[in-house]
């Protein structure tokens, strides 16, 4: 066999291996499409359906948030409901959003450069806004004056290399963004519902079913294990000084048999 026989052979191997390869993802992407697809259906489906009558009962819904440097701001009233996509035939990400806002501002001081770089970027990466002046106090401060709106994003993201649907939530029950990463079996309407009860200010279960919170049954466990080791330190602080007791037992007979005896 000459050599371009051996180079040809050897690249007619290569490109066999990497269809081998191509094809066993895509049979992996269509399996995790397959999965996938009709719950974020679902899901889509139903904050639409769920924006669609917000906007209809027009229901008073106020909030509250902890904002930093403004401290607890109430009577937030929650709105502006809306529902987007990018692609509403593939489906691969939507989002639900809505506001919580009142008039007025909320004024905060930061004083020196480090401090309102750090502001800026905490109202930046939540969504929140405010314009700044100059302080008349302190030299190289500023005030932020916060507008009173917080921006409420749920949104569902197909992650097909991980067949899982990933949902980002940000200031949904207080200010910051949190992560959780769902089975697709998860994303049933028993979980839409505690989803949408937390959107609408209602007790839920979504803390707990996204493991934020432990569960009834983790929190029973938790305190057996608290219960155990509050016991055994107990009983190893009673041999301790049961040990104690019987060494200095054993000091003080020696002390008289043979310090007394040689007296």
């Amino acid at each position: 066999m000459g050599l371009l026989d051996e180079l040809k052979q050897e690249a007619q191997a290569i490109e066999a291996e990497k269809a081998r390869e191509t094809t066993s993802r895509e049979r992996a992407l269509a399996g995790a499409r397959e999965q996938i697809e009709p719950c974020m259906r679902k899901a889509y489906k139903y904050f639409a359906e769920l924006k669609q009558h917000l906007q209809v009962v027009n229901r008073e819904i106020n909030a509250s948030y902890e904002i930093r440097g403004a401290g607890k701001i109430d009577g937030l009233l929650q709105g502006q409901y809306g529902v987007s996509t990018d692609n509403p035939d593939q489906l691969d990400k939507f989002t639900f959003r809505c506001v919580c806002a009142k008039n007025g501002a909320l004024l905060v001081n930061q004083d020196d450069v480090a401090a309102v770089t750090t502001y800026r970027d905490y109202l930046r990466e939540n969504g929140l806004q405010a314009k700044m002046r100059d302080s008349t106090k302190v030299s190289g401060g500023v005030v932020f004056m916060v507008q009173p709106a917080v921006p409420v994003v749920v949104e569902f993201s197909a992650d097909y290399a991980r067949v899982v649907i990933a949902l980002r939530v940000r200031n949904l029950t207080s200010i910051g963004v949190g992560r959780h990463f769902l089975r697709p079996e998860q994303v049933d309407e028993k979980f839409l519902d505690e989803v949408a009860k937390t959107i609408l200010r209602q007790p839920s279960k979504f803390a707990e079913i996204t493991g934020d919170v432990p569960s009834n049954t983790n929190k029973m466990e938790l305190k057996k294990k608290v219960r155990a080791a509050i016991r055994q330190q107990e009983i190893a602080d009673q041999v301790a000084q049961r040990e104690a007791a019987e060494e200095r037992t054993i000091t003080k007979r020696f002390t008289r048999t043979f310090l007394g005896r040689n007296k």
